[in-house]
């Protein structure tokens, strides 16, 4: 009632204290409900406007990812999937204009990722991950030294000085004609023990190591051709960038020493062959009709070659007679190449 007299108001607060057994004071009340009154309708508008914003935020944020491209994590170490191109294959992918909006979707493809995600950012860029300088051992910068110094000389100097790769440290083939022995040779340097063989029809390839001189320990690739007349013109394959050849020569037989002397030449006439270091085993010396070396010489005529790096042996494939003996002076002959052929080199600069 709004006409209630003051005295009547005081009247009933009174009563009021009577009855609860306390004392407020009104103006005390009247100044907390004021202050309850601002403070609702404050965070009334304060919980207004940050609904405002969130709303806002929430609108902004389905614009800017519906026009950002589609990308999934991917780990970049398997082939064919790109880390840093857009060309990738799909679902695997990582650009730098999206770098840093990743968001991980399950894929079933083998680079899916579903760990701890990793800060590329700061990798690439290189602020939590301070760089730190490559130590560089004396061997890598002498090794480097050498490089430069071989390079200067040419790439052959590089090849000449650097050690074989293969098993085997120098290639020979040897050629002959037809029942010279070559065969028997071979597997005599091989098992060192005599071996019954047949007629080779294409080739035999062993591995044998020197005993003897400075070849002791070395290993040599021997390729063991056919002597047939059918298989003659195969010579210049096999023979071909080679490190020696091996002619072996019935020397008891004279009368095939003309056809000997004949496809001796034409296999060392070559462009290929004409600087390659040749070792000739006069076999079969345990034979009384066998030709001395000398006489071997002047028939096969080694002195018209046009290299000087050549070599005639005596030998009996049978007991082996003159064969590491021989192996020893080809090694000789190839590394008296190598230095010719270097010294030329130097000449020419």
């Amino acid at each position: 009632m709004h006409g209630t007299p003051f005295l009547e108001r005081r009247k009933r607060s009174r009563d009021c204290e009577q009855v609860y057994g306390q004392e407020y004071d009104v103006s005390s009340m009247m100044s907390e409900i004021e202050h309850l009154s601002l403070y609702s309708s404050n965070s009334r508008k304060q919980s207004i406007a940050s609904s405002i914003d969130s709303q806002n935020k929430v609108k902004n944020g389905t614009k800017k990812t519906r026009q950002e491209p589609h990308f999934t994590k991917s780990e970049p170490s398997s082939p064919g999937h790109s880390c840093y191109s857009q060309n990738a294959s799909p679902g695997h992918s990582f650009s730098s204009e999206t770098r840093g909006t990743w968001r991980e979707e399950p894929t079933s493809g083998c680079c899916s990722i579903q760990q701890q995600e990793t800060d590329y950012d700061s990798l690439i860029s290189g602020q939590n991950c301070p760089a730190k300088e490559p130590v560089v051992s004396n061997c890598v910068k002498n090794f480097m030294s050498w490089m430069a110094e071989k390079a200067e000389k040419g790439t052959s100097a590089i090849l000449d000085s650097l050690p074989s790769i293969s098993k085997e440290d120098f290639h020979v083939v040897m050629i002959g004609l037809d029942g010279a022995g070559k065969t028997t040779a071979l597997y005599r340097l091989k098992f060192d023990q005599y071996m019954n063989t047949v007629p080779t029809v294409g080739f035999n390839c062993e591995r044998v190591k020197g005993t003897v001189g400075k070849s002791k320990g070395l290993t040599f690739l021997i390729w063991d051709v056919g002597g047939q007349e059918k298989i003659r013109p195969l010579w210049r394959s096999y023979t071909r960038c080679t490190d020696g050849i091996i002619f072996v020569l019935d020397s008891s037989e004279k009368d095939k020493f003309d056809e000997a002397k004949v496809e001796l030449f034409r296999t060392m006439k070559y462009q290929d062959n004409s600087s390659i270091p040749l070792l000739v085993l006069a076999n079969k010396q345990d034979l009384q009709s066998a030709w001395s070396t000398e006489a071997v010489e002047e028939a096969l005529g080694l002195k018209d070659l046009a290299s000087s790096l050549w070599h005639i042996e005596p030998s009996c494939s049978v007991t082996g007679e003159g064969l590491d003996t021989g192996l020893n002076q080809l090694q000789m002959l190839i590394n008296k190449r190598k230095k010719m052929a270097k010294r030329n080199r130097n000449k020419t600069k």
